[in-house]
């Protein structure tokens, strides 16, 4: 298996690398309603996403942007949603755009279990102390 997603990554990049594995996604969803009175310009979103493919660098890509009437979404993947997660927290909370955000990790296809985190909740919680891998603080 690692093999062929060495020569895969080697002929077509790292796309069909991780299409070969068992692909986790990470979606990272943000109002677009309360940004700049409800007008988002792609200019932002587009800044957002370099910055967050250049700190998640070989754990994962930005797979496409979504607008909805009330809210953006930014879907990732990659081989560990987690990795792609701890990589791009800083910048999701730094962020105006995304530091109230929801990431939802999925490791696996359609159907397969999900994990919400609160960003912002995530940030307070940190401040305060210790946090489960679940994103709630330890008591």
């Amino acid at each position: 298996m690692r093999f062929t997603n060495t020569v895969l990554l080697k002929l077509f990049g790292r796309r069909a690398a991780v299409m070969k594995g068992q692909v986790h996604t990470v979606t990272i969803i943000f109002e677009c309603e309360a940004l700049a009175g409800g007008s988002l310009r792609r200019c932002d979103t587009s800044a957002l996403e370099k910055e967050i493919q250049a700190v998640m660098g070989d754990a994962g890509e930005c797979d496409w942007f979504e607008q909805r009437p009330a809210e953006c979404r930014l879907h990732l993947r990659g081989p560990d949603a987690n990795s792609i997660f701890s990589r791009i927290e800083g910048v999701l909370r730094q962020n105006p755009l995304t530091a109230q955000a929801t990431a939802v990790l999925r490791k696996g296809g359609v159907g397969a279990p999900e994990q919400r985190i609160s960003v912002g909740k995530l940030a307070k919680s940190r401040e305060a102390g210790p946090v489960h891998s679940d994103g709630m603080p330890q008591t």
